[in-house]
């Protein structure tokens, strides 16, 4: 079941019931983006958000209410604290694995604007919703593992917490604090960016995408091993309710179809 979201020039973003109903065609967008298979044990649970143009796929996020699960791939990788299942957990919505393509510059931005915005609108107004959490990855042929080291010490600095606990710690705390950076905005932004282009390496978009969110900043735990995406990924949290008045004004738009969302 596809139902369309809204539009956003000439982007249509729909909202697909689980993955496995983007049949062939998302398959192999995903598998393509993450050269691996992305079919896993969730893949008839999450729900996937997508955007089409000229009639061809060009992003792709994959989300659940929490509620609605027993068990969700984050505590797959990470045991969590009686404050994360008491007082987030039931309020949240977890973010799974999104792709855009690269040669298309507005691809990703339709996806969060036209997708994440009204999915976190409608779960805030219809579902006391105020957390968005998940895992963000670092793959190994994009990011070598000096360069996750960077990222990953960059963000445990300024925002690392004792919420979640990864099962199998790719990277110790000992090792994240071994090069010191200055607060994420307070000069840290800058200085891993530098470090990152030093190494020829991009910049880690939706680490930063995620954290410009929010005001107070997002809260991270270790990072962890995801051998299925052949990467390494680091578990966030952010609270709908500390978004930026640019934040919200840019994606919290009340302009799409609320049906969309109500299988």
């Amino acid at each position: 079941m596809k139902k369309l979201i809204t539009t956003i020039g000439s982007y249509e973003i729909y909202n697909l019931l689980n993955q496995l109903k983007g049949g062939d065609e998302l398959k192999n967008f995903l598998d393509g983006k993450f050269s691996v298979d992305t079919n896993d044990e969730f893949a008839d649970k999450y729900h996937s958000i997508i955007s089409v143009k000229d009639g061809q796929i060009v992003a792709t996020y994959r989300y659940i209410p929490n509620a609605e699960l027993n068990c969700t791939n984050t505590e797959k990788y990470y045991n969590f604290s009686d404050i994360y299942h008491q007082e987030i957990r039931p309020r949240a919505v977890e973010l799974g694995r999104s792709a855009a393509k690269k040669e298309d510059a507005r691809a990703l931005f339709s996806i969060l604007k036209g997708g994440l915005g009204p999915l976190i609108s409608y779960n805030k107004k219809y579902n006391n919703m105020n957390y968005l959490v998940g895992q963000v990855t670092l793959q190994d042929d994009v990011f070598d593992e000096v360069s996750q080291l960077l990222v990953f010490s960059a963000f445990w600095q300024s925002f690392g917490c004792n919420i979640a606990t990864p099962k199998t710690p790719s990277f110790s705390k000992k090792d994240l604090e071994k090069l010191y950076f200055l607060p994420y905005d307070e000069g840290g932004k800058l200085q891993l960016e530098s470090l990152l282009s030093k190494r020829g390496k991009p910049k880690p978009t939706l680490f930063y995408f995620y954290k410009d969110l929010v005001r107070k900043g997002i809260r991270v735990g270790l990072p962890t091993r995801n051998d299925s995406l052949k990467g390494n990924e680091m578990w966030f949290c952010v609270s709908v309710n500390d978004f930026t008045e640019k934040a919200t004004q840019q994606y919290l738009s009340a302009d799409f179809n609320e049906n969309a969302f109500a299988f």
